[in-house]
């Protein structure tokens, strides 16, 4: 491979940057959403180069993305040891509580995996689920052993959801 046929991303093409420049742009101006990497890749192979010229989608995710995503099924997890221990009183009601703990510890894991995946429908969920959370931690105010873990984790996943970096790998398609 010669050296002035390389280009940031290391793309062996002869002539890159002259045949197709706007596929080779810097790093930090790459878009962090999965489909517009991919989509950039395929017009790249198109255009005759043989070279992966783009950084690999798993790792453009951002980390504080990722960071709520795992908030999240942290509080499935809640939700599911919530419903274990609500059956330790068996009653038509805690059965029924159980149910719906474990039905919305699923959903909610399933929203987070979407989120890793750069759904941008995952964040309405997340985002119900930590206003919820806020609302119950208002009711336990009282309790102060379980609604400030509630607040700590609800307010760092708002923030993980919303920061800008997120809401870029997030957006809608161009």
């Amino acid at each position: 491979m010669r050296p002035e046929a390389e280009s940031h991303f290391g793309c062996a093409c002869v002539g890159a940057t002259e045949r197709h420049p706007e596929t080779h742009r810097q790093e930090s101006q790459l878009s962090d959403a999965e489909t517009r990497v991919k989509r950039r890749y395929f017009r790249h192979r198109l255009r005759g180069c043989n070279a992966f010229a783009y950084p690999d989608p798993v790792t453009r995710r951002p980390a504080l993305l990722l960071v709520a995503a795992a908030l999240a099924v942290l509080e499935a997890l809640g939700l599911v040891v919530m419903a274990v221990l609500g059956l330790t009183n068996v009653s038509t009601m805690s059965t029924t509580t159980a149910g719906f703990f474990i039905v919305f510890a699923a959903a909610l894991g399933l929203c987070a995996v979407a989120l890793v995946r750069l759904s941008s429908w995952a964040r309405a969920p997340i985002v119900l689920t930590q206003l919820i959370a806020l609302g119950l931690a208002w009711d336990a105010r009282d309790n102060l052993a379980v609604a400030i873990p509630l607040v700590v984790v609800a307010v760092a996943a708002l923030v993980c959801v919303f920061a800008p970096s997120s809401l870029e790998a997030l957006a809608p398609n161009e």
